[in-house]
C-alpha cells in the first residue's frame, strides 16, 4: 500500500466505507469494513488524517480512534524506554564508548555513534583532526555582534561609519 495521508470514512450503522488518498490526491484504496474491523484497520495503519462526516456518532468514533492512537503512542514510548536501557548497557560494556562518555557533553548516544561510525582513531594525526571530522568548531569568545575568532585587530573596521574630519572622529 502506498503512502496514505488521508482516510475518509463514511459512517453507517453496520458497514463503513473507507477511502484512502495519497499526497497527490490519487486513490490508495477503497474498503468496506464492519464496525469491529474499523478500529483494527486504523490501528495497523500509519498515522494520517482521518476525515468523517459530521453526524451524531462522529464524536464517539473520534474518541475511539483517538484512543487507538494513544495506545500506539504508549506502545512506542515503552519500546523507546526498552531500547534506551539496552543502549546504555551497551555503552557501559564497550571500552571506547565508556571513554567517549567522559568527554564534556558525551553521553551513551554520542559514545555509541562515535564507536559505530567514526573511522579508526589512529587515522587522525591529532585530536583537532578528529574534531574537524565530527564538524566541531573552536569555542567562540566574542560578543554577539563582533567576530573575534580570527584575532584580527579592530583598526580600520569602522571606516565610513564615522565622518572623516581633520580632528579625528
Amino acid at each position: 500500500m502506498s503512502e496514505v495521508t488521508i482516510i475518509g470514512i463514511d459512517l453507517a450503522k453496520r458497514v463503513f466505507q473507507l477511502h484512502g488518498a495519497c499526497p497527490d490526491g490519487s486513490i490508495a484504496f477503497r474498503k468496506k469494513l464492519s464496525r469491529g474491523q474499523l478500529l483494527a484497520f486504523v490501528a495497523r495503519h500509519p498515522k494520517c488524517v482521518i476525515a468523517m462526516e459530521a453526524c451524531a456518532t462522529a464524536h464517539g468514533w473520534g474518541r475511539e480512534l483517538g484512543r487507538v492512537y494513544l495506545e500506539q503512542i504508549e506502545g512506542l514510548n515503552a519500546r523507546i524506554a526498552e531500547l534506551d536501557v539496552k543502549m546504555r548497557h551497551a555503552a557501559r560494556g564497550a571500552g571506547m564508548a565508556r571513554r567517549a562518555q567522559t568527554m564534556p557533553g558525551g553521553g551513551p548516544i554520542t559514545a555509541l555513534a562515535i564507536e559505530t561510525f567514526a573511522p579508526e582513531l589512529t587515522s587522525f594525526r591529532r585530536g583537532r583532526d578528529f574534531s574537524a571530522w565530527l564538524g566541531l568548531v573552536p569555542k567562540q569568545h566574542s560578543p554577539g555582534s563582533a567576530d573575534l575568532s580570527q584575532g584580527a585587530p579592530m583598526l580600520g573596521r569602522f571606516e565610513g561609519v564615522f565622518s572623516q574630519s581633520p580632528g579625528g572622529f
